[in-house]
């Protein structure tokens, strides 16, 4: 098996159809797909219920929040490579898959691949590349949905659940901080919602990512970069708070 997909969910009704039916319709098919849903209500289990004939493994149960959810799919995962496609999010088209594949035949040798992402904001999509990825990077170069690690790679660093908002931050800066090979391909590879956890809380989640680099690179310059993100962060937050929504995504939109 190449690849195992993990979704993750709890309580998200209707949008998990997007999910699934970005995942069945990919053209490459040596994939799995688990999913580890968090103990959602009747109708979210009635639609997630749809699919069951296509996951190698589910499972409903309460849990310790969205990274210990990730964890049990990681212990489940047979495939050489991993990816996370949680609930509501979806494969940018049905031929990501198989363009991963022929980026993997070509690059055997490389533990994260990493692309671009389209962003659902609620009446435009935007979408970001990819960026590169340093030991000082006060953020991930991507979304999390946008990355396809190596198992063998991940095997030893499962995401730490002391970490409220950046655990996958921490996960990829460990395997960076271990001389991994990393690849950025140019390819869109999910789409995802805005709003997720992290941008929700995007003072906190900085802070966390703080943390984290501050215990392998303690230096000036790493404050101030730090510093930086979150005077920046707080001023985008100021911002949302004095302008409606409507003319936060127009400038969204358009920066």
């Amino acid at each position: 098996m190449l690849f195992s997909i993990i979704t993750i969910c709890k309580n998200i009704e209707k949008s998990f159809e997007t999910t699934a039916d970005s995942i069945i319709n990919q053209n490459f098919k040596d994939f799995e797909w688990i999913v580890i849903d968090g103990g959602s209500n009747q109708i979210s289990l009635n639609s997630i219920e749809k699919y069951k004939k296509n996951f190698a493994h589910y499972e409903s149960e309460n849990d310790k929040g969205i990274y210990d959810a990730m964890n049990k799919g990681l212990a489940r995962a047979s495939g050489d490579y991993i990816l996370f496609m949680n609930g509501g999010d979806a494969f940018f088209d049905n031929n990501v898959l198989g363009i991963i594949h022929s980026n993997i035949f070509i690059d055997a040798g490389i533990d994260v691949f990493y692309g671009n992402v389209c962003v659902a904001y609620t009446s435009f999509f935007k979408f970001k590349k990819a960026r590169n990825f340093y030991h000082f990077s006060t953020s991930l170069p991507t979304s999390h949905q946008s990355f396809i690690i190596n198992k063998k790679a991940i095997a030893t660093s499962f995401f730490d659940i002391s970490y409220k908002y950046c655990a996958d931050f921490n996960m990829i800066y460990n395997l960076f901080h271990l001389n991994h090979k990393f690849k950025k391909i140019n390819v869109t590879i999910a789409t995802v919602v805005a709003g997720g956890v992290s941008d929700v809380n995007r003072i906190a989640a900085i802070e966390e990512c703080r943390t984290i680099v501050m215990q392998r690179n303690c230096t000036i310059g790493t404050k101030i970069l730090f510093t930086f993100a979150i005077s920046k962060a707080n001023l985008i937050l100021y911002f949302k708070r004095v302008f409606n929504k409507s003319f936060v995504e127009f400038v969204t939109k358009y920066k």
